[in-house]
């Protein structure tokens, strides 16, 4: 199990641990081989080397004064932090929290931080995303079975009003809109072309099929491919 660890400092305390919360809530749901727990970075003589070198990543909230605490202890470690630059007000800075938790699972997720064997995605009775990723106050009691949502993928060419050009298309990903934009972006990174999102598909230059195929099964999918 590998570590994440949010940094909490006197302006921040609150904020690191309502993180954590968040983020094992959400990798619970997604199957991720990953746990978050707290760690005190406010004072020179109570920061331990030891201790945050266990950690695999460190995200901070105060980066300003964390960097060079993380620094002064051991120069290895900034270079495994990241800082958030979360908003003030209650609202605002929930709402920053739950879009960065998103964006973080699924680049973990890419890393290869599913525990294995990946299990497909429950998604939400209701906005039919991903549980870990459910729009939803509140996740409802009656949830849709993992195979259902996990089986509605598909990857597909499409060279309709493009040119005669290959496009590969991913439909039926049960994510936010922000989380889908943030796959999207790996995957375009990941092959080495161009692509967009447009009405909740993910539009990749190219023929990606075989490709795409093995990284959505990787994600606990079970994706149809189609198409030329």
């Amino acid at each position: 199990m590998k570590k994440l660890f949010f940094l909490s400092a006197d302006s921040s305390a609150t904020i690191a641990g309502v993180a954590a919360a968040a983020f094992n809530q959400a990798a619970g749901k997604a199957n991720m081989d990953w746990s978050a727990e707290v760690r005190r970075v406010a004072e020179p003589g109570e920061v331990k080397s030891s201790d945050l070198k266990s950690g695999d990543l460190l995200i901070g909230f105060d980066k300003g004064s964390q960097q060079s605490l993380l620094k002064l202890v051991d120069a290895q470690l900034p270079a495994r932090a990241e800082f958030w630059n979360v908003p003030s007000g209650g609202e605002a800075a929930g709402r920053y929290i739950e879009v960065e938790i998103q964006k973080l699972c699924v680049k973990l997720i890419l890393k290869g931080g599913m525990k294995s064997p990946a299990a497909p995605t429950a998604t939400c009775g209701t906005c039919r995303r991903a549980v870990a990723y459910c729009a939803c106050k509140s996740v409802p009691a009656t949830v849709q079975p993992p195979g259902q949502s996990a089986a509605s993928v598909r990857i597909y060419l499409d060279r309709k009003g493009r040119g005669g050009k290959d496009v590969t298309v991913i439909s039926g990903i049960p994510l936010s809109d922000t989380a889908l934009e943030d796959l999207g972006r790996k995957l375009k990174a990941q092959c080495g072309c161009g692509g967009t999102i447009k009405d909740g598909c993910i539009e990749l230059q190219g023929d990606r099929r075989d490709f795409l195929m093995t990284k959505l099964q990787e994600l606990g999918y079970k994706p149809k491919k189609s198409g030329g």
